[in-house]
């Protein structure tokens, strides 16, 4: 976490171009960073003149010349040859021209560089001339193979000259855009790098207002690093193929799919333009697209066949051991595409609940084990989730290793979700071990322990270090992972959410609302994003969990019922049900004058099942993603294991009210309630006792339960709660019984006169009416206990088990991006995109 340090405002300014001395026009780049600045809070400012704006481009690059030639040199010469002016005359620029020319054909390349120093310098409002310049220095710098560090950095400025006057017409913008992006990309293979990319953004946004063309040219380089200003630059652009793709890439990059997805669909329909038409990255961006907005029968199909043609080859490849064409439309050389369409395959299944065929996909992306430090970060990410506990910390010790290496924030992101996952996964199974003092402590399990603090310290030093630098969201997802619920509440009341801010933003204040007890706040912000959002189970599942913590039960039922219903193996949606049904009944319990035993019970025994088989769920998923191999249903993503005890405890809670329900109603014992009841305590005992986790047969696991009768731990507490009623129903049957028996033996006795002593009547009698009293004590005791019960005033009852543990732990499932990691980033981005625009342009 060393490398996890925040950089002040000295700092900052100190890696500007002002500060290094780099020849990149200093002062020119900070008065046009000032104009934008001010452009951008609406001041006017006064447009800096040429000669206010120079560069000390010319003096440094001045040298001493060896003849005395005019053309030899340039430095006062020129001053003298040159009128003392901001604008200069054509006259001017063409003699200059034809100097540099003449020293190109002298091939003196010192006087060559002094001299074009020098007019840079004077010609400094000339765009036409600065872009000449540029190209002869970028042609001087090159040679042998390699690039001469200064004359690549003269060039660099020399671009950088025209952003003050900007472009003269289309053409030339367009060309200064090429010239820049070339000399960025190359300059940043130096060491220090040649640029900045402030430099460079600054630098498009100028030039692409030279026309429609240079507008399009410019927001297809943005379009990747800053998608806002790319659509703002674009606005002018003609509504070409190549605009329409640049817009459609944009929206997706922000997040604004249901834009970038009629964008897309405008491609296919005006320009019979299709998905398979495009190269790998842009076209996973519209499966993208069809995936957020519900079209998950397009994105899967697109999709499956983008996986086979790579597939296929790859196999190609190999088999004549030849690289792939890396002008093909399905070409993967790195491996990196496909990962990433495994990746969204797994996805898509998992977003239409099939889970198992979800999991395998997720098992063949872990499988990739490439060098590239992004997909190996990617497929440790998915391994964490496939690992048992004795993997678990040897993959997160990787991924912290990559993070240190890397030290980027996409790498330190991934090292953040993968350690609140495993600290939620394990951490409470390591902390919970106790050992004895003379055993020495695991280090694995301490690690895992620890993992959740390791993560919230990363979050925050991601949140520090990014600054301003991030958007709201980004900061907002920043401080939930690290747990400053104080730090998210501040930046929403800065900044407070309007309605035009993005969904994602929205989802994230409904859970901090939810995190602060606002549930009522939270149901209402996750109601209007769901307006637009059906097709999305899993937030769909959110605010059924909101509307339920704010007592809208009715609300929260029917949404949760609806869900399992459209994925019955979704482990949250069950389990959220089952609260719905519990937390409903005791509302019912505890209303004034309202009378539903019959319902109460109904749905206790319904909440008992779907607890079952949640807990059921929970534990053949988990099997199958450690083994591989199924042993029942396989659902979504396994609860974390206090979730998991709190389901089973929740589950016998419920079990124990609905016993008590069904015997007030004086109705028999219900066998499945019974056999859900049973299998709730086996597995509740499982996360205690190791013993009870192995797999037997019922007659062993009948007489393994035998074995835990006189335990004194939860589960046995619960199991005599739960047979309480069942314990007391048999002593007060076998103590009528006897009753019956006496009493019958009693009044046989004295009509027989059977009795010891001499015979009387008077003590017949007697005995045979303490005999028919006997004989009615079960009855009389009924029915004096059901005249207590009539007359008796009806009290509140108290509401049994009325928690909200499941708060926390189920908000913290992954999804709805506080858990969901990254894809890694994409190679050559926007290849496709490049070359249709570069069509648009040349035609």
């Amino acid at each position: 976490m060393e490398k996890l340090e925040t950089l002040d405002e000295g700092a900052v300014e100190a890696a500007s171009p002002v500060a290094t001395g780099k020849p990149a026009i200093a002062a020119r780049t900070a008065s046009t960073r000032k104009a934008s600045v001010a452009k951008a809070s609406g001041q006017k400012t006064a447009e800096p003149k040429g000669s206010a704006a120079r560069t000390t481009l010319a003096k440094q690059a001045r040298v001493p010349a060896a003849s005395a030639d005019l053309l030899d040199q340039p430095g006062e010469a020129l001053d003298k040859w040159l009128p003392g002016t901001t604008r200069a005359r054509p006259g001017d620029l063409a003699a200059a021209q034809r100097q540099v020319a003449a020293l190109v054909a002298k091939g003196d390349p010192v006087a060559l560089e002094s001299a074009l120093s020098a007019m840079v310098d004077r010609f400094s409002e000339e765009p036409g001339f600065l872009a000449f310049a540029s190209d002869t220095f970028w042609t001087m710098s090159s040679g042998d193979g390699s690039r001469d560090a200064e004359l690549a950095r003269k060039a660099w400025a020399t671009t950088l000259c025209a952003v003050i006057p900007g472009a003269d017409n289309d053409d030339q913008g367009v060309d200064l855009i090429r010239r820049l992006a070339e000399q960025y990309a190359v300059g940043n293979a130096f060491d220090p790098a040649i640029g900045y990319y402030e430099e460079y953004e600054t630098a498009l946004e100028a030039f692409g207002r030279a026309g429609p063309r240079s507008a399009l040219a410019a927001a297809n380089l943005l379009t990747a690093t800053n998608p806002a200003k790319a659509l703002e630059v674009v606005a002018s652009a003609d509504d070409s193929l190549g605009g329409v793709l640049v817009r459609a890439s944009a929206h997706c990059e922000l997040g604004e799919h249901e834009e970038a997805a009629r964008q897309f669909d405008y491609l296919e329909r005006l320009w019979g333009h299709g998905p398979l038409d495009l190269h790998l990255d842009d076209r996973f961006q519209w499966v993208q697209s069809m995936a957020e907005t519900g079209r998950f029968g397009g994105a899967e199909r697109v999709c499956t066949t983008t996986r086979e043609l790579i597939r296929v080859r790859r196999e190609e490849a190999r088999a004549g051991g030849k690289p792939l064409d890396p002008e093909g439309l399905d070409d993967d050389p790195t491996g990196h595409w496909a990962h990433v369409y495994e990746i969204m395959a797994g996805r898509l299944a998992h977003l239409q609940g099939r889970f198992a065929e979800g999991w395998e996909h997720f098992r063949a992306a872990s499988d990739d084990d490439t060098e590239s430090p992004d997909l190996r970060r990617s497929a440790l990410r998915l391994r964490l989730m496939l690992a048992d506990h004795a993997r678990a910390a040897a993959t997160l010790r990787e991924l912290e290793a990559l993070a240190a290496e890397q030290d980027t924030d996409e790498a330190y992101a991934t090292f953040v979700d993968a350690a609140l996952w495993a600290s939620a996964q394990w951490g409470n199974e390591a902390t919970s071990v106790v050992r004895s003092l003379d055993e020495p402590e695991d280090p694995d399990e301490k690690y895992l322990a620890d993992a959740r603090l390791k993560g919230q310290v990363a979050a925050r030093a991601l949140l520090a270090r990014g600054g301003k630098q991030l958007d709201l969201g980004q900061r907002l997802r920043l401080a939930l992972l690290a747990g400053d619920d104080r730090t998210a509440a501040r930046l929403l009341d800065k900044n407070p959410l309007g309605k035009d801010d993005p969904w994602p933003l929205r989802v994230l204040a409904a859970v901090l609302a939810l995190r602060c007890g606002r549930d009522a706040e939270a149901a209402e912000t996750l109601g209007k994003v769901l307006s637009s959002r059906r097709h999305d189970v899993d937030l769909r599942i959110l605010h059924a969990q909101a509307a339920l913590l704010g007592d809208e039960h009715q609300t929260a039922l029917a949404e949760a019922i609806a869900c399992t219903e459209s994925m019955p193996l979704h482990l949250v949606a069950r389990v959220v049900k089952a609260e719905c049904e519990f937390e409903t009944t005791l509302a019912n319990r505890s209303a004034e004058g309202g009378d539903e035993s019959a319902e109460n019970a109904q749905l206790l025994i319904q909440a008992v099942a779907d607890y079952r088989l949640a807990a059921d769920l929970h534990c053949s998923t988990r099997h199958y993603l450690v083994s591989g191999t199924p042993r029942g249903p396989i659902g979504s993503e396994p609860l974390a294991p206090r979730m998991y005890e709190e389901v089973c405890r929740r589950g016998l809670h419920a079990a124990i009210l609905a016993q008590e329900e069904l015997d007030r109603l004086s109705l028999r014992g219900d066998r499945r309630l019974r056999a859900d009841a049973t299998a709730l305590l086996d597995q509740l005992r499982q996360v205690t006792r190791p013993c009870c986790r192995r797999p037997r047969g019922a007659l062993a696991a009948a007489w393994h339960r035998a074995g835990h009768a006189f335990d004194q731990d939860e589960a046995a507490r619960l199991e005599d709660l739960l047979n309480a009623h069942r314990s007391f129903q048999w002593r007060q049957r076998a103590q009528n019984l006897a009753l019956v028996v006496v009493g019958a033996l009693v009044g046989a006795l004295g009509l027989t006169g059977t009795l010891p002593g001499p015979p009387s009547d008077a003590i017949r009698t007697t005995v045979v009416a303490l005999g028919i009293i006997l004989l009615m004590m079960p009855f009389a005791r009924s029915l004096k206990i059901g005249a207590v019960e009539f007359t008796r005033p009806e009290v509140a009852r108290p509401v049994f088990g009325r928690s909200r543990a499941l708060r926390t732990s189920s908000l913290m499932q992954r999804g709805y991006h506080l858990g969901s990691f990254a894809l890694p980033p994409t190679p050559e981005r926007g290849r496709s995109r490049r070359e249709i625009v570069e069509a648009d342009l040349a035609g």
